[in-house]
């Protein structure tokens, strides 16, 4: 039976039939009536695990944002997704699906309510993918953007409503909503070939850096006056925007949380920074060196921008 504790295929070992076998629960168990009934959560519990999972929805959602400013304009991005092959498309799903899954076991949990992310689905038609990235980055900033779906807005919200009250209903509103935009972000890096997960290392951050300017130098050269006036604005906003999701406990060179590094990792505060107030910090010293040098997702060098107080204006 189609239940939380159910037994798949090891994700690392056999992606593919890990996925099938979510992929295969979503089509038999369409009447969501027989979803089993929630573990208990203390009330208490499940309202502060809530708040600390909007933050977490929208710093996620102000850095796919900044990316995607940046990159739909400039790169064509969505012509490139369209562009390619339904199988290249579900590659890229896929490794996003796994590595999503694999932050912890609360991630997987919550594939449970987004029957409609799956490879197949995302993957088969390139506007699927593109329809939700869009919705978004035209969300309000500051404001967590859902993602509806029929199934779960009605049968299982109503049905756990009566199960285990409200507080349980907004947590499966905000795991739904969490996973599906950490698998757009995902999906999206996966494209660029850029790794934020288990597998980062700095030097693939740096080779990835390596290919965007340069393919942002053969673009600009070929942009007109008010190209060039554009994109030097796009620069100077998603610059100016990666301040504003400071957190001490995201690593701003890779954007990775604590539940993504190493146990024991301790996250190191710029100093120059500090002095101004603006809470700045890494998870190492390779990462803080490759932000320094080369900038991430196309955002100014750590260098042009240490010390300056943060000012939206």
């Amino acid at each position: 039976m189609f239940g939380f504790d159910r037994a798949r295929p090891d994700k690392f070992r056999d992606p593919v039939l890990w996925n099938d076998s979510w992929e295969h629960d979503f089509q038999l168990y369409n009447d969501w009536q027989n979803y089993p009934a929630p573990p208990y959560w203390i009330p208490s519990a499940v309202n502060y695990y809530n708040d600390s999972t909007r933050k977490n929805i929208l710093q996620l959602q102000l850095v796919v944002q900044e990316a995607v400013l940046l990159y739909f304009p400039l790169d064509r991005f969505a012509l490139q997704w369209t562009q390619l092959s339904p199988l290249q498309r579900k590659n890229h799903i896929l490794q996003a699906l796994v590595k999503t899954c694999a932050m912890g076991s609360n991630y997987e949990f919550s594939r449970t309510w987004c029957p409609d992310i799956t490879a197949e689905g995302l993957g088969a038609d390139p506007k699927s993918y593109l329809s939700l990235l869009k919705t978004m980055v035209d969300g309000e900033v500051g404001k967590i953007t859902l993602y509806p779906h029929p199934a779960v807005d009605t049968t299982v919200l109503s049905w756990y409503s009566g199960a285990g009250g409200m507080a349980i209903t907004e947590k499966i509103k905000l795991d739904r909503t969490h996973l599906v935009a950490t698998i757009l972000w995902r999906v999206f890096m996966s494209f660029y070939g850029v790794d934020h997960g288990l597998l980062f290392t700095a030097q693939s951050l740096s080779k990835a850096a390596d290919a965007q300017r340069r393919q942002q130098r053969e673009l600009y050269s070929n942009l007109d006056s008010n190209g060039k006036a554009q994109f030097r604005n796009f620069k100077r906003l998603v610059s100016k925007m990666g301040t504003s999701y400071e957190d001490k406990n995201v690593c701003y060179g890779c954007a990775r949380t604590m539940a993504d590094l190493p146990p024991g990792t301790v996250l190191q505060a710029c100093s120059g920074c500090r002095k101004v107030k603006r809470t700045i910090v890494y998870c190492s010293r390779e990462c803080q060196k490759a932000d320094w040098k080369q900038g991430h997702l196309g955002s100014a060098p750590h260098k042009e921008e240490c010390g300056q107080p943060w000012n939206p204006q």
